[in-house]
């Protein structure tokens, strides 16, 4: 999670949606949207360390691409080594969704929640509203806020509330 936290210093457009494309850009990578199968969410190619290049599906929604973004990079900077790691049914999963529980997804998953709804700003956005992961209207809200999913940000604010 530090790790996350420190690339959001990459980002310089200080506001609540993080241009996690400008974070990427800046550590190198290059980013190719390619016809993908509907359950390939995108892929990690590290084959050629000099060249990291994530594939992002063009044809899925700009809240998918966006956390599909933030996790590939979680592999970036988490996962070293020289490989091609391809993500199928990439959504974002809490530890009792996750269908296989792999732990290197889990990780990975909460590296990207944590970049693109970092726990101090949601935390700080939800502290007087207890009642908020009931409340839809909210929830649309925090999610356009910071241009996630429904269910990423209903995620989310579940689990702030359950430390």
């Amino acid at each position: 999670i530090n790790a996350s936290n420190n690339l959001r210093t990459l980002d310089t457009t200080n506001k609540s949606e993080v241009d996690i494309t400008e974070i990427i850009k800046k550590k190198s990578i290059n980013i190719f949207e390619v016809d993908f199968p509907n359950n390939v969410s995108g892929a990690l190619d590290m084959r050629n360390p000099n060249n990291p290049i994530i594939y992002l599906n063009k044809d899925h929604h700009l809240h998918r691409k966006r956390f599909t973004l933030a996790h590939e990079l979680g592999h970036f900077i988490l996962h070293h080594g020289a490989f091609l790691h391809l993500d199928k049914n990439l959504y974002f999963r809490d530890n009792f969704q996750n269908k296989n529980n792999d732990l290197i997804e889990i990780e990975t998953n909460e590296f990207a929640a944590n970049i693109l709804m970092p726990y101090e700003l949601i935390k700080s956005d939800i502290i007087n509203k207890k009642d908020s992961i009931d409340d839809e209207e909210f929830i649309i809200q925090m999610a356009e806020k910071y241009n996630v999913s429904q269910i990423a940000m209903t995620i989310r604010i579940k689990k702030i509330f359950e430390e």
